[in-house]
């Protein structure tokens, strides 16, 4: 976490952005009835999803018109949890494999993804951890 508090605060205006699919996604998640799990799958993929996205990728672009990272100059807990959210949470969602969530209309995003990814540490994380379902 950055020590300086505004720096602080835009870290957690990510987080909270990101939340805003939380609600729908936990009813889609524990849901019976197969309908209405269907009605919520189509709301959070296109309605939810997509706002949330975009909110997320005008927050990148805030900072150096997207080139960099969520917060300052540093990879911040805005900038893992973001990446987490598009390459494991949001490709599970939609029964797809890591990383392989479409960013085609989030170009600020995906290149975010792609510089997080290729950060030695991470890199070599992704692949030696195991493979789970989250």
């Amino acid at each position: 976490m950055p020590t300086d508090p505004w720096e602080k605060s835009q870290v957690m205006v990510v987080i909270e952005a990101l939340r805003e699919m939380d609600p729908t996604a936990e009813q889609w998640f524990f849901e019976k009835d197969k309908a209405r799990k269907a009605v919520l799958f189509d709301k959070l993929s296109k309605e939810i999803i997509p706002a949330i996205i975009g909110k997320v990728e005008k927050l990148l672009k805030g900072n150096k018109n997207g080139e960099g990272w969520f917060v300052g100059d540093k990879v911040t807990f805005a900038d893992v949890i973001v990446f987490n959210t598009l390459f494991d949470g949001l490709p599970s969602f939609i029964e797809k494999g890591q990383g392989e969530y479409p960013l085609d209309d989030y170009p600020l995003l995906k290149a975010h993804s792609e510089r997080f990814h290729a950060l030695p540490q991470i890199k070599k994380w992704i692949e030696a951890r195991p493979v789970t379902q989250f």
